[in-house]
């Protein structure tokens, strides 16, 4: 098993909370370093996520150059998948097993909702 393959199992498995961000605001920074007397620079790119119903920020994620180029390809080749999804015509099937697992899911999501209330 890859570490892409672990890192999700490990998602799965985690208790971590979802937010539902509304908005994003991205910066970029660089600072200088001055290693062994010679002068470096590193950038960073900042993800500010935003709840816009109160404002509120939700997270911020520092990440390097490197991984910011790797979220952009990776996002960009998400987008082009879901795009092509969407465009897509659904069956007939299609449609009342979406209709049904969507159900689903807002059951599910209702309980879990009110179970977090319920601490």
């Amino acid at each position: 098993m890859n570490w892409a393959e672990q890192a999700q199992q490990n998602i799965l498995k985690s208790e971590i909370k979802q937010f539902f961000a509304d908005e994003v605001l991205i910066n970029g920074t660089i600072k200088e370093k001055t290693r062994n007397s010679k002068k470096m620079k590193e950038a960073f790119v900042k993800f500010n996520f935003i709840d816009m119903d109160g404002l509120k920020p939700i997270t911020k994620i520092v990440v390097s150059h490197s991984t910011a180029e790797g979220i952009f390809t990776a996002l960009k080749g998400t987008l082009e998948q879901l795009e092509k999804e969407l465009s897509r015509k659904p069956s007939k099937k299609e449609k009342k097993t979406e209709a049904k697992k969507e159900e689903k899911k807002e059951e599910k999501n209702e309980e879990k909702e009110e179970r977090s209330y319920v601490r």
